[in-house]
C-alpha cells in the first residue's frame, strides 16, 4: 500500500476513522492496528477498481461542494445537512452518498459501544 494520511479518533471503545483522500469510506476497529487493517482493505478496493469510476465520483463530488461553498458557504451543520438532502435527490453518478446512512451508521457505532 502507498502511504495515505487518514483521520482517526477513539469513540468508547472503538477505534474510527476514513483515509484523508476517500472521507465518504469510514470503517472501524477495536484496536488501533484492526482500524489500520480496516483501512487497508479500504483503500484496496477504492484504487484496485473493484468499484467503478470512484476516482471521478470524488472529484465531481469535491467540485460540486467547492461551488457551494463559494456562491453559498455553509454557516451551520443544518445548511450542510441540507446541502447533502439535494445531493441525495439527484439521480445517477451525481448522487452523493446518503447523508442519513452516514448518520445511521454513526449512531449505531454509539449504540454498540454504549451496550458493550
Amino acid at each position: 500500500m502507498d502511504y495515505q494520511k487518514y483521520i482517526y479518533w477513539q469513540d468508547g471503545d472503538m477505534w474510527l476513522g476514513y483515509l484523508e483522500r476517500y472521507p465518504d469510506y469510514w470503517t472501524q476497529g477495536e484496536t488501533q492496528e484492526e482500524l489500520r487493517e480496516n483501512l487497508r482493505d479500504i483503500y484496496d478496493e477504492l484504487t484496485g477498481g473493484h468499484i467503478p469510476c470512484v476516482e471521478r465520483l470524488r472529484a465531481a463530488a469535491h467540485q460540486r461542494l467547492e461551488e457551494q461553498q463559494r456562491s453559498h458557504p455553509f454557516k451551520s451543520p443544518a445548511d450542510l445537512e441540507e446541502f447533502f438532502s439535494a445531493c441525495d435527490a439527484l439521480e445517477g453518478p451525481e448522487r452523493e452518498p446518503d447523508w442519513q446512512g452516514h448518520l445511521a451508521v454513526i449512531d449505531e457505532s454509539r449504540k454498540r459501544l454504549s451496550n458493550s
